[in-house]
């Protein structure tokens, strides 16, 4: 009898010490689970904050294509430099502006605007905005094209502006090259469908002392 009475005294500790045990191991799982998904979540909130492709893209039509046929070493796309990178234009939100591209052989100005898609409150074809470049004689600019693409909350526009000269045709009295300076201007759509100022942006300002500082920009010409 005591050796019956042995045994299941076992059966119920084992029974008893079984449970903590499911539940430790349930307790640490979800632990795992919990870290596993914030590791995820971060991964994902720093691969979509960086910038689309497109910011950096150099833009090509068939003047490039022309342009670069008929020369190639002559076809240089130089990057210059901004000013403040941003505009604030709604309770915090903002408009962000990248990559400064100039094309001497075909006097293209090219550069990329960044923008919350929520700013947007209007129905519209295409883009939300009329864009223009006034330089510092006041003449306006208003051809251009583009692309565009999102990411997340984020829109973006690769701008392509046509015959925009950065250099002046003579110098100054020191025999240094002079510059001109453009601001775009932005007017977006409201919900009745109409435009109206969003924000002005000095995109490049010829008196800086770094106007004629620029870097070249590698790329590869795509096919028609």
């Amino acid at each position: 009898m005591s050796d019956f009475n042995i045994n299941e005294s076992a059966d119920i500790f084992n029974e008893k010490t079984s449970k903590p045990n499911i539940v430790v191991s349930i307790i640490k799982w979800l632990g795992i689970g919990i870290i596993l998904l914030i590791c995820l979540l971060l991964m994902y909130r720093c691969i979509t904050a960086k910038n689309h492709p497109i910011v950096h893209k150099v833009l090509m039509n068939e003047e490039f294509y022309e342009a670069y046929e008929k020369n190639p070493e002559s076809v240089k796309v130089r990057k210059y430099g901004m000013q403040s990178a941003w505009e604030s234009v709604d309770q915090g939100r903002i408009v962000e502006f990248n990559s400064l591209y100039h094309i001497p052989a075909t006097d293209q100005l090219q550069f990329s605007i960044k923008y919350n898609h929520d700013i947007v409150k209007g129905k519209f074809n295409g883009i939300p905005f009329k864009l223009r470049l006034v330089d510092e004689k006041g003449n306006v600019y208003e051809e251009y094209w583009y692309e565009k693409a999102d990411r997340e909350r984020f829109r973006y526009i690769r701008v392509c502006f046509e015959d925009i000269e950065l250099e002046k045709a003579g110098l100054d009295k020191d025999g240094n090259k002079q510059y001109h300076s453009y601001t775009l201007e932005i007017e977006m759509v409201n919900e009745k469908g109409d435009y109206e100022p969003l924000c002005k942006y000095l995109i490049f300002d010829g008196k800086s002392e770094r106007a004629g500082v620029f870097k070249d920009v590698k790329f590869d010409v795509e096919k028609k």
